[in-house]
């Protein structure tokens, strides 16, 4: 499978819960949960952080040796993180319309694009504090605590598709042009909550 499929299919996983249960969260431990609330809930103002979550996770699940730390292609045995962000990861935040995922790369940050691993101790300006723990910690976990990527990401997106439901005139109200099938969906949705 590659990145673009298992971007798509963790979404759909991740809505289907959405509409069975939408109270549901991966179980992880809470120190975790609590990281991936702080960063759904910045998205607003923080929104490279999230693509650069989903970015990291998604090439997780694609190459599971790769040690998702090293985000440039430069760091010792490091990747393309801002590539398969251009390539893969906003395109598709894009396309599913989440309210504040509509701009460009969250890889051109100069708090994110420092040629330095994403371990504890990175030294990037990332705020407010609260985020760049939760940003680092949610890493971490993931490479190194055994923290599953894919219950990381589908929760992540479980939150991205509860506050676009919730947030619905965010998205009408803006000057794009949507097809008479997502204005359908989405004020069907909005009378489903």
């Amino acid at each position: 499978m590659n990145e673009q499929e298992i971007l798509e299919r963790l979404y759909d996983l991740a809505l289907a819960i959405y509409e069975h249960d939408k109270s549901f969260f991966p179980d992880m431990p809470d120190r975790y949960y609590q990281n991936c609330q702080t960063i759904v809930s910045s998205q607003e103002q923080n929104k490279a952080v999230l693509a650069v979550l989903i970015t990291l996770f998604v090439k997780k699940l694609h190459a599971p040796e790769q040690d998702i730390r090293q985000h440039q292609a430069q760091l010792k045995d490091g990747f393309s993180g801002r590539g398969l962000d251009s390539r893969v990861v906003t395109p598709f935040l894009r396309e599913q319309r989440f309210p504040y995922m509509q701009s460009g790369s969250g890889w051109l940050t100069r708090s994110l694009e420092q040629a330095r691993p994403y371990a504890l101790d990175y030294t990037g300006r990332i705020r407010p504090a609260s985020v760049k723990t939760a940003f680092l910690n949610l890493i971490d976990g993931v490479q190194c605590h055994s923290l599953s990527a894919e219950d990381v990401l589908i929760g992540i997106l479980i939150g991205l598709v509860a506050f676009r439901d919730q947030n619905t005139n965010l998205v009408l109200s803006r000057p794009v042009h949507l097809s008479v099938s997502q204005v359908v969906d989405r004020i069907s949705r909005h009378h489903r909550s």
